[in-house]
């Protein structure tokens, strides 16, 4: 990936094709979100947009031709918008945004497609954390019926699920999807960050052309695993809008 500090432009220049595109990502570039900036980087590049890259939180110049707002609610009205993850993207804007409760689902769902019928789910209102993984898991399994597998609604509750039952299937919602690296045998679903990033990117550039109209997409998960020491793609799941 280019480093982002590089992609400023001048204000008003214009690519051949014409347009200058502001993409602002308040949040680490080191993790899922890098993903979705060098995609998107990538096709307004490939469809001949100037590129110019903020990180300052409520930053939106007012002189660009479109913008692409990532992990933020916010929509400025100054010219054609697309939001990626935005946790609630409002009604009457672009967005595509990850869809956690599906994820979770679907790790239900290909848990009991293995076989599983007593399959529970772990989650917290708040951080959570390994402590909290570990005294849910043995609660689930001082019960009568306890669950014969367990997925995590978060990763940071996955090694302590694993100390409290090492014998039990474990899966986890988890967006950097790098738990079968570090945990091999651990399912995880996470969003399909660069598919968000060119969608969204595609989805602009079309507004601008005036080839499109209003686009909202809750993004696909998809599931990993390790097989053979790589990490596979083995489903992916859609909850339409």
């Amino acid at each position: 990936m280019q480093n982002p500090a590089l992609l400023v432009a001048a204000a008003g220049v214009r690519s051949r094709a014409g347009g200058v595109v502001f993409v602002r990502c308040p949040h680490a570039l080191s993790g899922p979100y890098g993903i979705v900036v060098e995609s998107i980087v990538d096709t307004l590049e490939r469809r001949g947009r100037v590129v110019r890259f903020g990180t300052g939180a409520g930053v939106v110049p007012p002189d660009v031709d479109g913008a692409i707002l990532i992990g933020t609610d916010e929509t400025p009205r100054l010219y054609p918008l697309v939001l990626v993850d935005a946790h609630e993207p409002p009604a009457g804007v672009s967005a595509v945004w990850t869809d956690r409760a599906a994820g979770v689902q679907s790790l239900v769902t290909h848990l009991r497609e293995r076989g599983h019928r007593q399959v529970a789910t772990i989650a917290a209102a708040g951080p959570g954390g390994d402590d909290d993984g570990y005294r849910a898991a043995r609660e689930l399994l001082d019960r009568a019926d306890p669950p014969t597998a367990i997925v995590c609604a978060a990763p940071q509750f996955v090694d302590g699920v694993l100390r409290a039952a090492p014998h039990l299937d474990v899966a986890a919602y988890d967006e950097s999807g790098v738990g079968p690296l570090l945990r091999p045998g651990l399912t995880v679903a996470r969003p399909k960050w660069a598919d968000m990033g060119r969608t969204a990117a595609n989805s602009l550039v079309n507004l601008l052309e005036g080839a499109g109209e209003l686009f909202r997409e809750r993004s696909l998960n998809e599931i990993l695993t390790m097989v053979n020491a790589e990490t596979v793609n083995i489903l992916t799941s859609k909850d339409d809008d």
